[in-house]
């Protein structure tokens, strides 16, 4: 009878062990049953707020995106224009982005992440989100590359509507920054010419990997740039991790550039030399920065404070200190 109570007391465990087995399998499950992106335009573009589309296409899209403009009479053109579309992968955005009356509510949250966002960010434009955490900062830049489709409002580039985009064609304008760096069981250059970047040459990669102060380490490595640096990364520190990613976004070359707290793991140090080749890369581009370190922002053309999901206040650093708001009150923090 005594060998009985050892397996018995096993048996016992089997149903909390199946639990958590069928609670692990609904995630799995649930993930499996999302629904594809989009990768294609929509054969019906999705209901939003009523603001007229913009057709005005910057010289360089239209070019190399309208087939024959002329063709198409004025009363179908709004009709008309995806099927007169056709993408060359090798035009730029000029960087235009407009904000039109924007909303966006997670799934089974009551109250919306972004409340009725209106802004205008011009080409070249270098523009900071500021905001205690929770403010709808990171989510506003997820929503740049359609990582989500708002709720309602328009998000155009260069006055074309992100939902009419394919988005191969929308993510190869932009090169995101964010504070999870997603770096492969792989060498430090393939990490670095990542993806439809695979055949950069290697002169690129050294170039821009000196230009985010990574060589220092690479260097040091025992194999340098073909060392493998282990699942995510776990091989360096995060700064260093965080440095690679930038040397990424350097290669990619992209119009838009999105830094999500970029130089969070950086001592200050590293942040002062990644900061100097950040001030390089931003020149002609549109950028947009999300940071806790008010210090790092200090130069952006505008300032945009953010609070519960809502535009509260816009400006330049002089000018947003000297209001004594909420930008003043994180700033003497």
């Amino acid at each position: 009878m005594g060998m009985l109570f050892s397996p018995i007391k096993r048996l016992t465990k089997v149903n909390d062990q199946l639990q958590q087995g069928l609670a692990a399998a609904q995630s799995v499950f649930n993930l499996i049953d999302q629904a594809s992106e989009i990768s294609e335009m929509p054969s019906k573009i999705p209901e939003t707020k009523p603001v007229r589309f913009g057709l005005k296409v910057s010289s360089v899209i239209k070019s190399s995106f309208i087939r024959d403009e002329n063709s198409i009479k004025p009363e179908t053109k709004h009709d008309m224009f995806l099927k007169s579309v056709r993408f060359d992968f090798n035009a730029r955005f000029s960087g235009k982005l407009t904000f039109q009356h924007l909303y966006f509510a997670y799934e089974e949250q009551t109250t919306p992440a972004l409340q009725d966002i209106s802004l205008t960010i011009e080409s070249g434009e270098t523009i900071a989100f500021v905001g205690a955490s929770g403010s709808g900062k990171t989510t506003l830049a997820n929503l740049i590359p359609h990582f989500y489709t708002p709720t309602a409002g328009n998000l155009l580039i260069d006055e074309i509507n992100i939902n009419h985009l394919p988005l191969t064609y929308l993510r190869a304008n932009i090169a995101l920054v964010s504070q999870e760096v997603v770096l492969f069981n792989d060498t430090v250059a393939a990490n670095i010419a990542y993806g439809a970047m695979a055949d950069a040459p290697r002169e690129k990669i050294i170039a821009v990997a000196k230009a985010a102060y990574a060589m220092e380490f690479i260097e040091q490595m025992p194999e340098g740039l073909d060392t493998i640096i282990g699942e995510r990364g776990v091989k360096l520190s995060g700064g260093q991790r965080q440095r690679l990613a930038i040397a990424r976004a350097l290669l990619k070359d992209a119009p838009i550039l999105i830094f999500d707290e970029a130089t969070s793991a950086l001592d200050t140090q590293s942040e002062y030399q990644v900061q100097k080749s950040l001030d390089k890369l931003k020149r002609g581009r549109t950028t947009l920065i999300i940071a806790h370190r008010l210090s790092t922002i200090a130069h952006a053309n505008r300032i945009v404070v953010m609070d519960k999901g809502s535009i509260v206040e816009i400006g330049q650093h002089k000018q947003l200190v000297e209001k004594q708001g909420i930008y003043a009150k994180l700033y003497q923090k």
